[in-house]
């Protein structure tokens, strides 16, 4: 079986993490994403978009999203990721622009350790 180039670079892509096309003038995806981990658990005004994004509904979490401005709760890491570097922005979920609502969807901090007695 022969790679074509477009497989070459679906590959490069997804080892780098790269997004390899984004439209232009829609809602944020990352937005959607964490809302389905929401599971539509939230509190006004953020719920429509929660509901919406849980029952995959991209034009009323569109709608929703033009009502009530949303962005990703992000947290500063300085810890060292894989590669020594500072890990950065970190999601935890979902916020209102004034941050008068939060909804976190992210509860775990998962952190790489050496397997125990494998050889």
């Amino acid at each position: 079986m022969s790679d074509t180039a477009a497989q070459r670079v679906q590959a490069w892509a997804s080892v780098w993490r790269i997004r390899q096309f984004a439209f232009y003038e829609t809602q944020p995806v990352g937005i959607w994403r964490e809302l389905r981990r929401a599971r539509g658990d939230a509190d006004d005004p953020i719920r429509d978009a929660a509901l919406a994004a849980d029952a995959g509904d991209w034009d009323r979490f569109t709608e929703a999203l033009i009502h009530h401005l949303l962005r990703l709760l992000k947290v500063w890491s300085d810890a060292p990721g894989t590669y020594g570097e500072e890990k950065g922005d970190q999601v935890l979920g979902v916020e209102t622009v004034d941050a008068s609502v939060v909804v976190k969807t992210r509860f775990h901090t998962w952190e790489l350790r050496p397997a125990s007695g494998r050889p």
